[in-house]
């Protein structure tokens, strides 16, 4: 998401919400609306019912990384983002393209290579950190796009194709 202020930021937000739920209707699914307390966007039922959180990152798209945001606050930190979402799928735009994911697959798999502090040392590979272009203190891991593109719960591919892709199409987990 671009660096401005937050009421320019969330008409860009919503703008992208409702680009994503309108392939969704186009290929036939109901969509319906979100509830409003920032845990998912919306939903969409076809076959069965997933709860979708969108995340712009069109500004990066061409950095090969997503951001995974887990808290927020600069003195404070409070579980943000993929850590109070109850989406069953979170979706980033990337311009064209898209990348998506089951939320609860990500969780579990950040908790496994995230570094920790252990006997000896740090384990792990992905490091918290701020996003220096948060104006809220928010704050997660970079990921590159290719770790984890060989993972079955986690797609990336033109925006279009989105709707039509296996994880949507049945009981997918």
């Amino acid at each position: 998401m671009i660096n401005a202020p937050f009421d320019v930021a969330l008409q860009i937000g919503e703008g992208k919400e409702t680009e994503i739920a309108f392939l969704f209707w186009q290929d036939g699914f109901i969509v319906f609306p979100g509830c409003k307390n920032h845990r998912y966007d919306f939903g969409i039922y076809k076959n069965h019912i997933d709860l979708i959180e969108i995340k712009d990152e069109d500004n990066y798209s061409d950095s090969g990384n997503i951001c995974i945001e887990v808290y927020q606050g600069k003195s404070v930190r409070k579980p943000s983002g993929i850590e109070v979402s109850e989406s069953t799928v979170s979706v980033h735009t990337l311009n064209d393209k898209v990348v998506f994911y089951k939320t609860q697959k990500m969780r579990l798999w950040l908790r496994r290579y995230r570094v920790k502090k252990c006997k000896g040392g740090h384990k792990g590979i992905y490091t918290l950190r701020d996003f220096e272009k948060a104006d809220n203190g928010n704050g997660g891991y970079i990921i590159p796009i290719k770790h984890v593109t060989n993972c079955y719960w986690f797609c990336h591919c033109e925006k279009e194709k989105m709707p039509s892709h296996k994880m949507f199409s049945k009981v997918f987990l």
